[in-house]
């Protein structure tokens, strides 16, 4: 797919100069230009870009405010500022603001088609890692709520080592093979405990549940650590799918 670029600037030579650069690029494509960083914002909501040049002095918002306003939005663009004008402060600003590149003009226009695509390749990392940090995320909130649903008690030891052997579960599958030689050693360690600890705080922290009444519907009898522990795995595939 090719990376959409928009370029906000009043010197339309400039504008003119980054279109012939990028147009001999295949993968590299210009979706909009604008000199007024208001209505640049505005066309971005409706055009959006995978990266954006734009220079600092732009009437109506100025570049760094036109990047701190697209960065709010969780797909906004990866940011160039170009300027004429060298300001250590100016550069401290667009990258507390979000920049993740600062150029001087005239560019090096040969330059520009990599660090174009660079932006774009560090935006795509930006964009994988918030998404695995949002899945954790609602992973952990899934997690507690049903823990809490079936009766698990916060303050059992039981019921951390059950979220432990829950992650440490889904991220190796292989370990509920055997439980005292694959799951229970790999909370034990996570813990510093034993995996005998492990064992009966698990049992215990069921027990318990049990005696709420909690589990009575779900299993009709006190489950094993195994039939427990598969269970909240298959209700965490129903709930946080992929």
């Amino acid at each position: 797919m090719r990376i959409q670029l928009f370029v906000a600037d009043t010197d339309q030579s400039h504008i003119d100069h980054v279109a012939r650069c990028v147009a001999r690029c295949p993968d590299i494509r210009m979706v909009g230009t604008g000199s007024n960083g208001a209505h640049v914002l505005r066309q971005l909501s409706v055009t959006p870009a995978d990266v954006l040049i734009t220079e600092v002095q732009l009437p109506g918002l100025d570049g760094i405010m036109l990047i701190r306003d697209l960065q709010k939005q969780r797909t906004g663009p990866a940011a160039i500022v170009c300027t004429g004008f060298y300001s250590q402060a100016c550069v401290a600003r667009a990258r507390a603001c979000g920049a993740a590149y600062y150029m001087y003009k005239p560019l090096d226009y040969t330059r520009l088609p990599e660090v174009i695509r660079e932006c774009h390749r560090a935006r795509l990392r930006d964009a994988a890692v918030a998404g695995t940090d949002e899945t954790e995320a609602n992973l952990q909130r899934a997690m507690r709520a049903l823990l809490r649903e079936c009766g698990m008690p916060a303050r059992l030891n039981g019921t951390a080592y059950l979220a432990v052997a829950l992650e440490a579960a889904g991220a190796d599958p292989a370990l509920i093979k055997n439980l005292s030689k694959g799951l229970y050693p790999a909370v034990a360690e996570r813990m510093r405990t034993t995996p005998a600890c492990v064992e009966r705080a698990l049992r215990n922290a069921i027990y318990v549940a049990c005696e709420r009444g909690e589990l009575d519907a779900r299993f009709g009898h006190c489950p094993t650590n195994r039939e427990f522990i598969l269970y909240l795995l298959d209700q965490l595939v129903l709930r946080c799918p992929g």
